[in-house]
């Protein structure tokens, strides 16, 4: 077994069986490692079966420890040992816990603090690498094309880091060891530093499938898999799916749609835009509940200037008006012509449907509101809002005492409010007339679609998303809603392995107790989950 020179490693006995130590550290000797006695400055590896540095630091007995040292779990060892061979760590055996010590080019010693969790870092819209996470990003959708999903998640976890980080990186040690930058990414970063591009990421720019891919993708109602079959039979642009009449009978109408109004669809809506959009749905709902409070989440919300769809939330201050509010909305609204197409979702917002998620992945973002994910008719001369007040009713509700919660701890049980559960025959009767009368208005056919979207009308397609919410679920929703996804993977990830709980965008439950933590603000989620506060515009990884 050749000597790993370059390695001074110490074994932390704590938490490993005395009996195992002792034989693992006798065979490392044997073949050759340089293991030593103590913890010192000079040791480049700590080996060790504890998980968190804080434990290790105990252990140890001193504070600030030497942060530039490379933290193996035993397994490590163990597998060089059974190979005959010492060699360098995969990820999986690097144990990433602490902050990393890095070195700037320019400016000696920089601290960057990469903590484990994504939910746990500062991530802003603008990174300081756009050039790096750019190339990681496209690796990852690339990884989503080709339905490896492993990948893809690899490398937009690396894309998550690099964008949380404070600094311009000049040197590829300043990354080494960082969390979830693994080597394949490493390999990419490297690329870019010392060549100014990755070869791999420029092959996959420059193959016309990926851009067909992401053509077709962009497509409302259109998957991987469809875009990958259109693709297969030689079609390779909007056109081509236009003029081959073999393949419309395979077109669900939301491909109908998105085919047909692909230019309004996919063209950039403003922020200032979007707000107008949540104003005229105020307008029309002041008719119907007077005092709903909208606010505009999703990109929006975390400092995006634009988008393709505007996520619009809604409550109101008092527990229970929002019931059956969202059909008699989307009447009003398609009675006033400006709905084009859309599929509104009952919800059911009682304890019992929200405990049987227990069994969903712990990554799932399923949710139960009533909810309609739809295409809006808006007219061309509709104003922009130049506003900064889409927070206000929201600071608002948050100052207002809520004391009365529908999902609340009560002698261990979910409480079950009247509010919460109550159902009202003549609300189910005009939920399902509405669902009718939405349908009827979808029956066009392709034909009909394509001849409408090239007509010259006042007004253009737009995206648009509502979500009506229980005001005690309110600030659970507006977390889940803002996101972004991965932000939202890592809050449930953490909520599930740290503390043991399930975090939706209904609320914070220890499902086996049958309790749930209510929120009377973001903040209060936060606090609720043992968090530091994040910003929206800081939820961007």
């Amino acid at each position: 077994m050749s000597e790993q020179t370059s390695y001074v490693v110490y074994f932390l006995p704590q938490k490993i069986q005395k009996r195992r130590y002792e034989v693992m550290i006798a065979s490392a000797k044997k073949k050759g490692l340089n293991l030593v006695s103590s913890f010192s400055d000079r040791v480049t590896h700590l080996v060790t079966d504890l998980d968190k540095w804080e434990n290790i630091e105990k252990a140890l007995q001193e504070k600030n420890t030497n942060r530039d040292v490379t933290v193996l779990k035993s397994e490590w060892l163990s597998r060089c040992l059974k190979e005959g061979k010492f060699s360098d760590p995969i990820n999986s055996e690097v144990l990433q816990i602490r902050p990393v010590a890095l070195e700037s080019q320019d400016s000696g010693k920089k601290e960057a603090i990469v903590k484990e969790y994504a939910c746990m870092r500062k991530t802003p819209l603008k990174s300081k690498n756009p050039d790096i996470v750019s190339a990681l990003e496209t690796l990852s959708e690339n990884a989503f094309f080709h339905d490896d999903e492993a990948r893809r998640l690899a490398f937009q976890k690396a894309a998550g880091v690099i964008k949380s980080l404070n600094f311009k990186i000049k040197n590829i040690n300043q990354v080494k060891g960082l969390h979830d930058v693994g080597k394949h990414s490493l390999e990419v970063i490297k690329d870019i530093i010392e060549e100014g591009s990755s070869i791999e990421v420029e092959n996959i720019i420059n193959d016309p499938w990926f851009h067909q891919m992401k053509a077709f993708q962009s497509i409302y109602g259109v998957g991987p898999s469809k875009a990958k079959k259109w693709i297969a039979q030689n079609v390779f642009t909007i056109d081509d799916l236009i003029e081959r009449t073999d393949l419309h009978s395979s077109f669900d109408h939301r491909m109908e749609l998105g085919i047909s109004f692909y230019k309004d669809l996919n063209t950039q809506v403003t922020k200032q835009h979007a707000l107008a959009i949540k104003n005229l749905i105020q307008q029309h709902l002041e008719e119907i509940l007077p005092g709903c409070i909208l606010v505009l989440a999703g990109g929006f919300r975390r400092g995006k200037a634009s988008g393709h769809d505007a996520d619009i939330l809604l409550t109101h201050p008092i527990e229970g008006k929002e019931i059956g509010l969202l059909p008699k909305l989307l009447n009003l609204l398609s009675d006033s012509g400006l709905v084009l197409h859309g599929t509104m979702e009952t919800g059911h917002n009682n304890p019992q449907t929200i405990m049987k998620d227990k069994g969903k992945p712990l990554a799932s973002n399923v949710d139960h509101f009533d909810k309609w994910i739809g295409i809006m008719k808006i007219d061309k001369n509709l104003k922009d809002l130049d506003s900064s007040d889409n927070e206000n009713d929201l600071i608002q509700l948050e100052q207002n005492s809520l004391t009365e919660t529908s999902i609340e701890t009560k002698k261990g049980r979910l409480s079950k409010k009247r509010s919460f559960v109550q159902t009202l025959d003549n609300n189910e009767d005009f939920a399902r007339d509405t669902k009718k009368k939405l349908a009827s208005n979808s029956k066009m056919s392709f034909e009909q679609l394509l001849a409408l979207s090239s007509k010259d009308k006042q007004w253009v397609a737009r995206r648009v998303d509502i979500i009506v919410v229980p005001v005690s679920q309110f600030f659970y929703a507006l977390v889940g809603w803002t996101g972004n996804k991965w932000f939202n993977r890592s809050l449930r990830l953490y909520s599930q392995r740290v503390l043991g709980l399930k975090l939706t965008s209904h609320g914070l439950f220890d499902l086996n107790r049958g309790t749930s933590l209510p929120a009377n603000s973001e903040h209060q989620v936060f606090d609720n989950l043992k968090l530091e506060y994040i910003e929206p515009t800081d939820r961007n990884c």
